[in-house]
């Protein structure tokens, strides 16, 4: 049997389990996580990196595509663990603990700097541990990066040669400003930017458009569906319009739980529910999507 492939995690998440089950359609992620992850220590990285890595391999994962902060500590514990991992630090240029009041305050230079910072760890680790560590640049969403920043990323990648991590359609909030703000969905708007590609790995598409996702297909970027924590949200992708279209699509665990079997007992259970048939998708298919279909993305 293939490896478990996880490609969208963060790790070190273990902090946040339990505070926020109960975010309305991802809501969470703005009251709860970004006004938290200001205080975490380097320090407190570091060890949630060493746990994490540990929990990833016990659960049965060989490959993870991580994006968060303090990416060199986990690259090491991935290192020292012998877990194969590819790596972006999340790069935003707003101040996230004032999402959740819906105020988009960007702050000048931060975005740079942190693209810097990203840039920096992609230079050094690439490649490091014997081939264990590969890295990516991560612009974190359509809402938390501005127009340019995203652009600017696109264009640091292809400098490297690396690929692009970013959530897209992850909330509602992120859809209503992109719509107020671009006056259009956020896979529209990465797609029209002309910041989307095949190594690109765009996380979520929970409330995407048939528009986004077209655009998505078009642009040949790849899709990390998330199965654990969208029921916790109350909300589902229409993962059945996204496998349609032909987008390369693997499951990944987001954060907090991190059981690849929970993953694809719930994608599998989550399609035959929506579809109303036993076979929408089968057990073989869904441990497909989790191993094979994951390296793919």
């Amino acid at each position: 049997m293939p490896g478990f492939v996880n490609c969208h995690s963060h790790a070190a998440s273990a902090v946040f389990r339990s505070q926020s089950d109960d975010g309305l359609g991802g809501q969470a992620l703005y009251s709860v996580a970004f006004r938290t992850e200001k205080d975490i220590s380097v320090q407190d990285w570091n060890d949630l990196a060493r746990l994490g890595v540990i929990d990833m391999i016990q659960s049965g994962f060989t490959t993870i595509n991580d994006i968060w902060y303090e990416p060199e500590a986990l690259a090491q514990a991935a290192v020292d663990a012998g877990l194969r991992a590819q790596i972006a630090l999340k790069v935003f240029d707003v101040r996230l603990e004032t999402l959740y009041r819906n105020h988009y305050d960007r702050v000048p230079g931060r975005g740079g700097a942190r693209l810097r910072l990203g840039v920096e760890f992609a230079g050094k680790w690439q490649g490091a541990g014997g081939g264990l560590v590969s890295s990516r640049l991560g612009p974190h969403a359509t809402d938390t990066c501005s127009a340019a920043l995203h652009q600017e990323a696109c264009a640091e990648a292809g400098r490297l040669g690396v690929g692009l991590h970013t959530h897209v359609g992850q909330s509602l909030q992120e859809i209503e400003y992109c719509r107020s703000t671009y006056g259009k969905g956020p896979g529209e708007f990465l797609a029209d930017l002309g910041v989307l590609s095949d190594r690109s790995v765009l996380a979520h598409l929970t409330f995407a458009s048939p528009e986004d996702l077209d655009a998505i297909a078009a642009s040949g970027a790849g899709y990390a569906h998330c199965p654990t924590i969208y029921p916790r949200r109350g909300v589902y992708p229409d993962l059945s319009g996204i496998l349609e279209r032909g987008i390369q699509t693997g499951i990944a665990t987001d954060w907090m739980m991190n059981d690849p079997f929970e993953a694809v007992r719930n994608v599998m259970n989550a399609m035959r529910l929506f579809a109303g048939r036993h076979d929408a998708l089968t057990s073989l298919q869904a441990l497909r999507l989790a191993t094979i279909g994951s390296a793919e993305v």
